[in-house]
């Protein structure tokens, strides 16, 4: 089945949507003067009013848009599993960033933890090998930090 030219492949689209040229004009966002002369044949779509009607309407044929071959309408089952496929892609491109994000937290908090860690094995050892001054400095520091908390 064989659409002959853009004009009426638009013409079919705007009758099957029981739309208005304005309506249809709106839906795309583009000017319903635009869309009179290209069903009248006057001037040729460009790219991005295409990418609108597509975009608007899943279920036309890009296919059937672009050249007239094969049907107006996509099987519903496949536009189906194309919304799906577009809503995993998008999903997961959002959830990479995220677990990115958590990945470089987590790295800056194992960084973090290995400081604390070092310095509470420095002043373990200073307790053990210190004389009286070095655990009267620590007693008051473990002292400071029971406070804050």
């Amino acid at each position: 089945m064989r659409t002959k030219n853009i004009s009426e492949r638009l013409k079919q689209i705007i009758s099957e949507k029981k739309l208005s040229i304005r309506a249809f004009a709106k839906e795309i966002n583009c000017a319903d003067t635009t869309i009179g002369a290209l069903i009248k044949g006057k001037a040729e779509p460009g790219y991005s009013i295409l990418f609108s009607i597509v975009n608007r309407y899943p279920e036309i044929s890009p296919e059937w848009l672009l050249t007239g071959e094969g049907y107006m309408l996509r099987n519903p089952k496949q536009v189906c599993m194309d919304e799906t496929k577009q809503v995993i892609e998008d999903y997961s491109y959002h959830h990479q960033e995220q677990m990115k994000d958590i990945s470089e937290f987590i790295k800056e908090k194992n960084r973090q933890l290995e400081q604390l860690l070092k310095a509470n094995m420095k002043l373990t050892r200073m307790l053990e090998e210190g004389g009286p001054k070095e655990k009267l400095l620590i007693k008051n520091l473990y002292s400071r930090r029971q406070e804050k908390n």
